[in-house]
């Protein structure tokens, strides 16, 4: 009987754009709008279409920043930052091919004051809001399943069969100044769980492969321990099951 397996991977760097191959052919393009400010971003040419992908910059007619980010095949994709024309930040949005995930606000002088998570269909989830970096208050789940249409939604009502890999995603708040910690457990000794990835990442992916027909069920904990060693511990749990056949 095999062992059961679990295992989590952690990858510090992940670079798995398939724009990469074309890093030869990407280009840069600035303009100026009326107000003086200052646009640039990267784009490749595919199939005759334009496809813009990699940073995008602009900048005030001061020439300070005033929005960073990025693009990946025209989304926007990774850390979106806004900044006011004093330098300071304003807010930063996690962007996943266009869809916000978590906005971080910050107050006149760039200090943070809320974080917020949202799902798929842009539905806040959770809001944390601070003061000095103490927390002031907090309401909401800070983790749950990642559902971007009806396919996902579905995706445990289809037939699954031994030894298929189930994958699928589930978001986990990155709350600042506090401590992150992901656990799961299974009932079920024969399947393998691979959770993939990074440090601060709010999006995981799991990959699951069952060994065994029956009725699957897992829990995921998480838990955080703030830094203002004042608030509680926050824990929360998400359960997923599924029938292997």
């Amino acid at each position: 009987m095999m062992k059961n397996s679990f295992l989590i991977i952690v990858f510090v760097n992940l670079f798995l754009f398939q724009c990469d191959v074309n890093k030869e052919k990407r280009k840069q393009l600035k303009r100026t709008d009326k107000n003086g400010e200052i646009e640039k971003f990267e784009y490749f040419i595919s199939n005759n279409d334009t496809i813009i992908d990699g940073i995008y910059e602009k900048k005030y007619g001061n020439g300070n920043l005033k929005v960073k980010g990025g693009f990946k095949f025209n989304e926007l994709h990774g850390y979106l930052t806004f900044f006011k024309k004093n330098g300071h930040k304003e807010k930063t949005s996690l962007m996943d091919s266009g869809y916000k995930l978590e906005t971080s606000l910050f107050d006149k002088k760039g200090k943070l004051n809320k974080y917020l998570l949202y799902d798929y269909e842009e539905n806040l989830r959770f809001i944390i809001s601070y003061s000095n970096k103490t927390v002031v208050k907090y309401d909401g789940l800070p983790i749950f399943r990642a559902l971007k249409d009806k396919g996902d939604i579905n995706y445990f009502n289809s037939e699954i069969k031994v030894d298929d890999v189930l994958i699928y995603k589930i978001v986990v708040a990155n709350i600042p100044y506090a401590k992150r910690s992901i656990k799961f457990i299974s009932n079920h000794r024969n399947n393998e769980i691979y959770l993939v990835y990074q440090n601060d990442s709010t999006l995981i992916t799991v990959e699951d492969t069952n060994h065994e027909k029956g009725m699957y069920s897992i829990k995921y904990a998480v838990e955080y321990k703030f830094n203002d060693h004042v608030t509680p511990i926050l824990r929360d749990t998400l359960a997923v099951k599924y029938i292997v056949k």
